[in-house]
């Protein structure tokens, strides 16, 4: 049987699994504003994409151009506050994460904007805790493109076998387990370390 290497690198997924959020409920505003059932989460999603995977991308002027006839900036700055007022740090998760430094090289492989940094190093206070910060707005390739799976392993100068990939979406779990990673589709904290512990680390 062929044994499996050891992992020598943990890499994180950050919305969902670093970071989790309280439900929210968009349809509340689509019925403030007297907007159709899923405007509101469509606009959100639409524009966490653009600036995803385009650092330059100007939120305000591209929604005061297609959506400002549907709300205000301003109500539309409201919501997202109220967004970002759901999300708080999986501790449990961190705790471990600081366990793990003395064997592993930690990284984050994140689809967010390069305002994330900016979250890490002052709101969250985390930034310390990652050997390695990748992320698609900085790069110009998104999770599940495999392109961006393989830029992490030349800059983390790792083989596929040797890491632990952690990512809440199937679909980007899927795109790393062909590439030869070992990988977690996390779910939630219990699930978690009752996979990790069978995992070679």
């Amino acid at each position: 049987m062929k044994i499996k290497p050891k992992i020598k690198h943990l890499i994180f997924d950050f919305g969902g699994v670093i970071v989790t959020r309280e439900p929210f409920n968009f349809s509340k505003f689509d019925r403030k504003f007297d907007l159709e059932e899923g405007t509101i989460k469509d606009i959100v999603s639409t524009f966490v994409m653009k600036k995803s995977i385009d650092s330059s991308f100007d939120e305000k002027t591209s929604f005061q151009k297609n959506f400002s006839y549907l709300l205000s900036w301003k109500d539309y700055e409201e919501i997202l506050e109220k967004i970002y007022k759901t999300e708080g740090l999986n501790q449990e998760i961190i705790d471990w994460i600081q366990e793990k430094k003395k064997e592993c090289k930690i990284s984050l492989l994140t689809n967010n904007s390069s305002d994330i940094h900016i979250l890490l190093k002052e709101r969250f206070e985390i930034e310390h805790i990652f050997d390695y910060i990748f992320v698609s707005g900085d790069i110009g390739l998104a999770k599940p493109d495999p392109e961006i799976f393989k830029y992490t392993l030349k800059n983390i100068r790792a083989d596929a076998k040797e890491c632990l990939f952690i990512d809440d979406s199937m679909e980007n779990i899927e795109s790393a387990k062909k590439l030869g990673f070992s990988t977690i589709l996390f779910i939630e904290n219990k699930d978690f370390f009752e996979k990790v512990r069978l995992v070679k680390i």
